[in-house]
């Protein structure tokens, strides 16, 4: 495309509502399928590393029903040099008024806010903090907050643009109403929503999620498709009671909780036609001594009771070891293998179909 072409299309996403979805770095593929099929007239128009922008025209609640995603914000141009002068009359009414509609639609009054910007110790960015928690009667808080603002230079135009971000819910997407339990190490919710798109979910799904710790991924499991049978598997009570407490709240059916070792499941060969499972890191949860020997001998005992072409469907971060243990195993192909970034650690997501 001509450069003045190029130009044009980038003036006219501008002047469009637009929205930026902040996602785990590594799936920004499957968030884009997300919205294809649940938002098909949201246009994508940028992607960069855990985060894609789009232009959409219509509810912005419609926009929270994405699962895959971390949080979503409304983005605001402001053709300035600098923030400084977002503190000018006609910039900062527009950004107060989109403030209070966005906050308008929550169930709940925030009761602080915070604002994320490179130099937010800055005096010009005091100065914003305090403008806006005047105009709002908010109070701000250094760290988070229920209201979350960002400012930074648009990356999509050539002109001095900053942007302002407002996220659209009190709290992360991926922070989930349905966990009332929460465990250390306990996986992220947006990770275990994307895992559901990288095999295709059947209503005939005979699904086991084993090492599933509080439940987040048979809880995402079921809100993407109820399985004929949908079992959990965890050795420790503790983990299966928090699971209970949570899957009451999510308000999804399953076939039972079972407290049992992963390497030696009370199930009788060929029983399930998808496996999915969040193995110990080795770091909050389990260590890497005591990895060595679960890893092969989960794979050898999902083998046995999955049926020839089963899914199995793994989050680690023992990549090492892992590649080990697929390379002299004889039942499971890789399909697919999806690095992630979660936080300063890099965990793969593996897809393995039983031979």
């Amino acid at each position: 495309m001509p450069k003045h072409k190029k130009q044009r299309a980038k003036q006219a996403v501008l002047r469009r509502q637009s929205y930026v979805i902040e996602v785990v770095e590594g799936l920004e593929d499957i968030v884009q399928k997300e919205l294809g099929e649940k938002i098909p007239s949201a246009k994508v128009v940028f992607v960069s590393s855990g985060e894609l922008t789009i232009t959409y025209d219509g509810p912005p609640q419609e926009l929270e029903l994405l699962r895959t995603v971390l949080s979503i914000y409304e983005a605001l141009d402001f053709p300035v040099p600098r923030p400084k002068a977002l503190l000018g009359h006609e910039h900062f009414t527009r950004l107060i008024d989109a403030i209070r509609r966005s906050i308008s639609r929550w169930r709940m009054r925030p009761q602080n806010w915070h604002l994320a910007a490179a130099g937010s110790q800055t005096s010009v960015m005091q100065r914003v903090i305090e403008a806006v928690s005047e105009a709002l009667q908010l109070p701000h808080d250094d760290n988070e907050g229920d209201l979350m603002l960002r400012v930074r230079p648009n990356k999509l135009s050539d002109q001095p643009i900053w942007q302002v971000l407002i996220r659209l819910t009190p709290r992360p997407l991926a922070t989930r109403p349905w966990r009332v339990a929460n465990m250390p190490g306990a996986l992220n919710a947006s990770v275990a929503a994307a895992m559901q798109y990288l095999v295709k979910a059947r209503a005939d799904d005979r699904f086991l999620n084993i090492a599933c710790g509080s439940g987040t991924i048979l809880i995402e499991r079921l809100l993407t498709q109820p399985a004929e049978v949908a079992l959990g598997v965890d050795i420790d009570r503790d983990a299966l009671d928090s699971a209970l407490s949570n899957i009451v709240e999510a308000g999804v059916h399953i076939d039972g909780l079972i407290q049992a070792d992963a390497c030696d499941l009370p199930f009788p060969g060929a029983s399930f036609t998808s496996v999915m499972a969040d193995l110990p890191f080795g770091q909050l949860v389990g260590n890497h001594k005591d990895n060595l020997a679960l890893y092969p001998a989960v794979l050898d005992e999902v083998a046995r009771i999955t049926e020839s072409g089963a899914n199995f469907v793994i989050v680690t971060h023992e990549v090492k070891l892992m590649e080990q243990c697929l390379a002299t195993n004889q039942w499971w192909r890789r399909k697919q293998e999806i690095k992630i970034n979660l936080t300063g650690i890099h965990p793969r997501i593996y897809v393995l179909q039983r031979a």
